[in-house]
């Protein structure tokens, strides 16, 4: 192999994977792209007694997230919350006392970064959920440094998405998920 194959090589490598990278610069500007927290809330699973998981998460893009604090409303008369929990990584809270009239709050912070996306874990009754009318909020996020992002940059949502979740440790395809309730 030649260098000029070395560098043609390497050059076609950088091309093919570029698109698959996160962009770090806004479109045609040098500049870093603006921080973003995402927050979504996802169906992952329904056991036979009627029972359906729902998760809770919270994604930093352009930055490690190192706090946030949001709110879940829905509809209590077509929605229930049998259990609400949070996974172990950094300090996370959830109150569930207002779920009886649709509100679900929640927050977290960590000094070293968040193992995962998942915020909460909510095991809920309802038929149909679509019908659950849920708006998820964040009312503030920050960096690992402390930097709070912009209220314009905090995204919530409304309605579910539909997914299937693996297990820590193993791929995000279908099917993968162990159990509906597995590691609660």
């Amino acid at each position: 192999m030649t260098q000029g194959t070395k560098i043609s090589a390497l050059a076609l490598t950088a091309l093919c994977l570029a698109p698959l990278a996160p962009p770090m610069f806004a479109q045609g500007r040098g500049e870093p792209r603006a921080p973003l927290v995402q927050a979504s809330l996802v169906r992952a699973a329904k056991d036979s007694s009627g029972r359906t998981a729902l998760l809770v998460r919270i994604e930093g893009r352009g930055l490690v997230l190192g706090a946030y604090q949001g709110t879940l409303h829905f509809d209590p008369a077509v929605v229930s919350v049998d259990s609400a929990t949070v996974p172990t990584d950094g300090y996370r809270l959830v109150n569930a006392n207002d779920a009886a009239k649709g509100i679900v709050r929640f927050a977290g912070f960590t000094t070293d970064g968040f193992a995962g996306t998942e915020a909460v874990r909510l095991i809920v009754r309802g038929t149909p959920l679509e019908r659950g009318a849920f708006v998820l909020s964040l009312d503030q996020a920050g960096d690992l440094d402390g930097k709070v992002v912009p209220a314009a940059q905090l995204h919530g949502g409304s309605g579910l998405v539909l997914d299937h979740v693996a297990p820590p440790g193993r791929s995000r395809t279908p099917r993968a998920f162990e159990g509906p309730f597995a590691h609660q």
